[in-house]
């Protein structure tokens, strides 16, 4: 089984299979330049040991630079098919005028490639689909039609009965993110609604993003929300405040905060074992977890980094009058300006020194300056207990 998976997810890095594999592609798509395809799929530039595999993909996918004629000549990394889709992003974000038929060499080799890796395939390959959605606005690509199947079996790829796989607040925003990019309007509704309920979740969370923290890993993935056309988000609804649960987390909006809960404790594709963990983000109160970056940094993943609410097992949400997620320790009242953690008894907190908890309605400042932190700066703050005078800790108020 290991030699199966080692195969599956490896294959590209050996120059026969990438041979017979755009040899045989190009026979029945062939409006491409084969010899400047061919070109790329002989080159596998060498990662040099002092240098991470975070910033050797980094280099490769082009990044670092916005000269077309430097882009068409950086060879592509196989151990990262998914850095050829970065790199066609790159270009769509900062409009890079490339050579259209470098443009279409990209498209050609990433859908040739496109990383379907079976019972093992991960958010690359739907990641993968939804940039080429998005190039096929501006470019015409010959196989444009099969997009939006490739988006509905990606999708199937990373949820499993509403529940994300990828266990990650953060890599869930940027399916949002490329959805609206590629103009998720024209996709046909899933059964679950999934598509409605993620483009929700990124529309309330854009304005935090560069200041909270995550659920689980963060993507090193490089994005320019300046792309987004807002009239995509949808017409706002009626809906100000409301709770919507993707299995691995449940996630809270309101005019003013938003609130994540992680449901999931397992170290599984970007997941951490923080069950129980919250990421609250408001103007005014702000608690942070510890979200990494850099997947070296296993580490930062395990229990003992996570902060804890001690809220018990997830048993349902309820929607009526009075919007309500009840654990077996505490029940999370949700209001359009509060958020309130009633427990069953007095509880014990562990969260991070530099975040801040409104008790009672006053501020309990944990540390005497407030940093507002990127990605995964939080990792350098530390764990402390925190003990609440009685059972009901107002989380946030206004």
């Amino acid at each position: 089984m290991k030699l199966f998976k080692f195969l599956i997810f490896f294959r590209e890095r050996f120059l026969i299979y990438r041979l017979f594999k755009i040899i045989k592609y190009y026979a029945g798509n062939n409006d491409f330049s084969f010899s400047i395809a061919l070109k790329y799929v002989i080159a596998n530039p060498v990662r040099v040991k002092s240098i991470s595999i975070e910033k050797y993909f980094y280099r490769y996918r082009g990044y670092s630079s916005h000269l077309p004629a430097y882009l068409q000549e950086l060879p592509f990394v196989w151990q990262d098919v998914y850095g050829i889709g970065m790199r066609i992003e790159h270009v769509l974000d900062n409009d890079i005028n490339i050579n259209i038929e470098y443009l279409k060499v990209w498209a050609n080799l990433l859908y040739c490639f496109v990383e379907n890796r079976l019972c093992y395939t991960n958010n690359h390959f739907l990641m993968n689909a939804l940039i080429l959605k998005r190039l096929s606005l501006h470019v015409s690509l010959p196989f444009d039609s099969e997009l939006d199947s490739l988006i509905d079996q990606g999708f199937k790829y990373v949820f499993k009965s509403n529940f994300f796989l990828e266990r990650s607040s953060n890599y869930l925003f940027l399916i949002g993110h490329r959805l609206v990019l590629a103009d998720y309007r024209n996709f046909v509704k899933n059964e679950n609604e999934i598509i409605d309920k993620i483009i929700v979740y990124y529309r309330e969370t854009l304005k935090y993003a560069e200041r909270t923290t995550w659920i689980g890993d963060i993507s090193p993935d490089i994005f320019d929300s300046t792309k987004v056309d807002s009239s995509k988000l949808y017409n706002k609804s009626d809906v100000i405040c409301d709770i919507l649960n993707f299995g691995s987390f449940i996630f809270v909006y309101a005019p003013n905060y938003i609130l994540k809960i992680s449901l999931d404790n397992k170290i599984e594709r970007h997941g951490h074992e923080d069950y129980g963990s919250v990421v609250l983000c408001s103007d005014t109160v702000n608690i942070y977890d510890v979200g990494i970056e850099d997947l070296a940094y296993k580490e930062y993943k395990e229990a003992a980094c996570h902060n804890s609410f001690g809220i018990g097992d997830f048993i349902e949400i309820i929607r009526d009058k009075q919007k309500v997620i009840h654990f077996s320790n505490c029940s999370i009242f949700v209001e359009e300006d509060k958020v309130v953690f009633e427990y069953k008894v007095r509880p014990r907190l562990k969260f991070l020194t530099n975040s801040l908890l409104a008790d009672t309605g006053n501020y309990e400042i944990l540390n005497s300056e407030v940093a507002v932190f990127l990605l995964n700066s939080a990792i350098s703050a530390k764990l402390v207990e925190y003990k609440t005078e009685g059972t009901v800790v107002d989380i946030y108020n206004g």
